[in-house]
C-alpha cells in the first residue's frame, strides 16, 4: 500500500488491524515481513486469505506468514493458459475469469464462515450516507447523476495505468462496452472513475462520448470513502 492509500484504510480500520509491508527498500521489506510473521504467530492467526489471482507474491507471503501449520485459502486456475500462483495453498478455490471478482471473493469469505467456530461472527456493515465529499466531486456527481428516478447509473473504472498491464482490459474494449450500454438504454448515465495520475488519459478517453451521457470523475474522489460513496 502506498502512503495515500494507508490514510484511506486507517479511516475504515484501526491502525493495529493493518500490517504494512514497505517494499521501497528490500531490507525494509524483509524486516516488515519478519515483523508480520511474528505478529501472526503471537496472535495465533490460523487462517490466511489470499485475494491475489495473478501473481505468486501473495501465495509465497501467505506461506511465509502462516507456515505449514496454518490454513491458507487462495485462488487457483484449472487452465494451464491462466496465471499459476504455485501450489502453496492447502485450501484452494477455483478462479474463473468469466465470474465477477466480487463473487469469487465472496466464495473466499464463505469458505471460512462456513466453519462452525466462525458461523456466529457478526459481519460489520459500512455506511456511507453521511460521508462528506469534496466540492468538486459533489458538483460532478450532481451533474452526472441528475434525477435518479429517471437515470440508471453505471460506474466504470477503466484502470488506465494498471500496475500489471498484462491483466488490464484494453481501453478499446471499455469504449465498446460503454457504447453498447448507451445504445441499449437512453436513460443510462456512465460515470468514469480512477486515480489522480489517470486524469490525462481519462480526458482523451471521455472526449469520444457525448458529454451528457458519460461523465469524467477521474481523480475527483480524494479518499477511499468518497469512492465508495460514489459506488
Amino acid at each position: 500500500l502506498y502512503a495515500e492509500q494507508l490514510e484511506n484504510w486507517y479511516k475504515l480500520f484501526s491502525k493495529d488491524q493493518i500490517l504494512v509491508l514497505d517494499f521501497s527498500n528490500p531490507w525494509r521489506f524483509l524486516w516488515d515481513c519478519l515483523a508480520a510473521r511474528s505478529f501472526c504467530r503471537s496472535r495465533k492467526i490460523d487462517t490466511i486469505l489470499d485475494f491475489e489471482f495473478f501473481s505468486r507474491a501473495g501465495a509465497i507471503l501467505s506461506y511465509f506468514l502462516g507456515g505449514f501449520m496454518s490454513r491458507r485459502i487462495g485462488l487457483v486456475s484449472s487452465s494451464k493458459k491462466k496465471p499459476y500462483c504455485g501450489d502453496l495453498y492447502n485450501d484452494k478455490i477455483n478462479y474463473n475469469e468469466h465470474t465477477h471478482i466480487s463473487k469469487i471473493y465472496e466464495s473466499l469469505a464463505k469458505r471460512v464462515l462456513q466453519e462452525k467456530e466462525y458461523e456466529n461472527i457478526p459481519v460489520p456493515l459500512l455506511h456511507f450516507s453521511g460521508v462528506k465529499v469534496n466540492k468538486r466531486l459533489s458538483l460532478g456527481l450532481g451533474e452526472g447523476l441528475g434525477d435518479l428516478g429517471k437515470t440508471q447509473v453505471v460506474v466504470i473504472n477503466p484502470s488506465f495505468q494498471d500496475l500489471l498491464p498484462l491483466r488490464a482490459w484494453p481501453a478499446s474494449y471499455y469504449k465498446e462496452l460503454i457504447n453498447k450500454l448507451l445504445r441499449t438504454n437512453i436513460n443510462i448515465s456512465v460515470l468514469i472513475v480512477g486515480k489522480k495520475n489517470e486524469v490525462k488519459f481519462s480526458q482523451q478517453f471521455c472526449s469520444e462520448f457525448l458529454p451528457k451521457r458519460v461523465y469524467n470523475l477521474v481523480g475527483q474522489s480524494h479518499s477511499l470513502m468518497e469512492l465508495m460513496y460514489v459506488l
